[in-house]
């Protein structure tokens, strides 16, 4: 069953993966290649295919650890009402893999007070 694995160990399992693709970008003497913000972390990841050999290498992006909660309360007439946060996202990219100009809007329930 195909896996994630890091680059070094896809170097390990296949020497010269990085190498006989011409991608050169990646220093597998460094243990880690994280790169973290408040809001999550991006790193380099290799997917293997069914038989655990190297297959594709990709940047992948994680969320930082939050709850997911639903804002929600009854008006005095006994109508529910649902708080919603409307945020462009300036750097969403398109299906095609393209920048969105203009920017997706993410509508979603809030996790906040009204």
């Amino acid at each position: 069953m195909p896996t994630w694995i890091s680059p070094q160990e896809a170097e390990r399992r296949l020497p010269g993966f990085f190498k006989e693709r011409g991608e050169n970008a990646w220093k597998l003497d460094v243990p880690s290649r994280r790169i973290y913000s408040r809001f999550g972390f991006a790193e380099v990841r290799v997917q293997t295919k069914a038989d655990g050999t190297p297959d594709f290498d990709r940047v992948v992006y994680g969320e930082a650890p939050n709850i997911n909660a639903v804002t929600w309360g009854i008006d005095a007439d006994g109508t529910y009402k649902v708080a919603v946060v409307v945020q462009g996202r300036p750097f969403a990219d398109t299906p095609e893999g393209e920048p969105a100009d203009p920017p997706i809007v993410l509508v979603s329930p809030a996790s906040w007070a009204f």
